[in-house]
């Protein structure tokens, strides 16, 4: 186990945010970094940059989710490339995996970053200074922002297809009224079970909205009796004859 402290930079919040990881990849990360020898210099057999672990190692410690969970997680860490691993084919027990982009200092407080690109024998992992490091580990803040902004657009896409399909289910080509009144009708519709009748989901988001003191737009009351005539007619025809 390595000596001291490791840095934990903030910027892991935007890869978490982005989706390009999420809580528990970033807390096994997080252990694997506090686990790795990240001192140049110290008297650690272990090389910097460098921990041994295995998917089993990691699940004696995270029992509340499945030993396959795990080796997913970590399968998906090297792929995205914030762990290279160094095992040999059916290779057994714990094995090297190296800490890819790992702040690491040395005796005199020098700090560097390890280059797992550039790192082919996990026992000579090559580290650079920081004001020497790579353009293709300085882009990586970048690729993550241009992630999030794709996924925003995404984002923004679907909530304007569901707030479509909310208002044409019920005879509308727009959404109308108080934003806070659509609000509630956005929720229920989104939570409406397959099959659930309109009338109803719709009485809910009256009777939510008096108790709220919001207020509910004339065109919704004459919606809802369009919607309720609709549906019993639906229900007469489905009804089978005695």
């Amino acid at each position: 186990m390595s000596e001291g402290f490791y840095k934990r930079r903030r910027g892991i919040l935007e890869h978490i945010e982005a989706g390009a990881i999420d809580l528990l990849e970033s807390g096994i990360h997080d252990y694997l970094s506090l686990k790795a020898n990240l001192l140049i210099g110290s008297a650690c057999s272990i090389p910097v940059g460098i921990v041994f672990t295995s998917a089993p190692a990691i699940h004696a410690h995270c029992k509340r989710v499945s030993l396959r969970t795990i080796q997913r997680c970590l399968a998906h860490l090297e792929e995205i490339g914030w762990l290279k691993t160094f095992r040999a084919p059916n290779e057994r027990g714990n094995y090297p995996s190296l800490i890819c982009r790992a702040s690491v200092h040395d005796l005199s407080g020098n700090e560097y970053r390890i280059n797992a690109d550039a790192t082919t024998d996990w026992r000579r992992p090559v580290c650079e200074a920081v004001a020497q490091v790579s353009p293709e580990m300085s882009n990586v803040v970048l690729k993550v922002a241009r992630l999030r902004e794709v996924r925003g657009k995404e984002e923004r896409v679907e909530e304007e297809q569901i707030s479509a399909a909310a208002f044409d289910a019920i005879g509308f080509d727009k959404p109308f009224g108080h934003p806070k009144f659509k609000t509630v009708w956005l929720r229920k519709f989104t939570e409406r079970k397959q099959g659930e009748w309109l009338t109803g989901l719709m009485e809910e988001v009256i009777q939510e909205c008096q108790q709220k003191g919001v207020g509910v737009p004339p065109q919704f009351y004459t919606a809802k009796r369009d919607v309720d005539a609709r549906e019993t007619a639906e229900f007469k025809s489905q009804r089978v004859p005695l």
